[in-house]
């Protein structure tokens, strides 16, 4: 489930397995959830504007945080990354955790 909402900011999504054949109903639910947050940014051509940039520039699509942020510290920030230059994903990847440490870089 976590593994499926993390790759819902990545240019690319697979799942392996059915997911309503090994997960309860409520983690199906999560993961569909994460399929159409996926859907909504390749609809809006996020995914495309992206990969075209990357095909023409050699810039990744998905970014560290001091890739898109250089001299504001991120080398060491946790787990989160830029998607492009504008949308930052902070994914919980511990079970059952309630909240997580964030680093937002600095303006607005």
């Amino acid at each position: 489930m976590r593994w499926a909402q993390i790759n819902a900011l990545m240019g690319m999504m697979q799942i392996s397995i059915a997911p309503w054949r090994v997960l309860s109903k409520e983690n199906v639910e999560r993961v569909l959830a994460a399929l159409k947050l996926h859907e909504k940014f390749g609809d809006g051509d996020t995914f495309l504007k992206l990969a075209k940039n990357a095909a023409g520039t050699g810039e990744p699509v998905v970014r560290h945080m001091a890739y898109v942020f250089p001299g504001e510290g991120f080398e060491t920030a946790g787990v989160q990354f830029m998607l492009g230059n504008d949308i930052m994903a902070a994914p919980v990847l511990e079970k059952r955790a309630k909240n997580k440490s964030v680093k937002f870089p600095s303006g607005i």
